[in-house]
């Protein structure tokens, strides 16, 4: 029985060791961006057609975490390719939508500050239309604050 009690007092401090209060890096389904508001935080979004379900739509940062007490980041969007444009509002949140705001941009950048008051994983999705405004495709990545 004390073995017991000392094997479960060693895995809870070891757990709470691995603990320090700040969500863990992610890693796979493409590469993570760590930001902090001293460089430029950018995904680039690349699209090779336009089809429902946004399969041919990818970024090459699909989660984007933006660090603990670090507040007012900007997060920067690139539209890459000629044959494609952003519409107004190409990024719209499904969750957390209030830790975003002053969008600006135009047809291939698109940007939005992060309050990052709130931790926590926000979905938000991407848009994209031919140029000219006819209806392409979406892309649903995710950006982690108090990452």
């Amino acid at each position: 029985m004390k073995n017991r009690a000392l094997f479960c007092a060693l895995i809870i401090a070891l757990s709470l060791t691995a603990c320090d209060g700040h969500m863990p890096r992610i890693f796979g389904g493409g590469a993570s961006l760590e930001c902090d508001g001293t460089n430029q935080c950018k995904v680039d979004v690349m699209v090779t057609g336009c089809a429902a379900g946004g399969t041919q739509i990818s970024v090459n940062h699909p989660k984007v975490g933006v660090k603990k007490g670090k507040h007012n980041v900007d997060i920067h969007w690139n539209l890459l390719g000629n044959d494609y444009e952003f519409p107004d509002r190409a990024i719209r949140f499904k969750t957390g939508a209030s830790q975003f705001d002053t969008p600006d941009g135009n047809k291939n950048n698109y940007k939005l500050r992060d309050l990052n008051t709130v931790g926590g994983e926000f979905e938000y999705s991407i848009t994209v239309v031919k140029k000219g405004g006819a209806p392409c495709a979406t892309k649903d990545p995710i950006i982690i604050n108090d990452y």
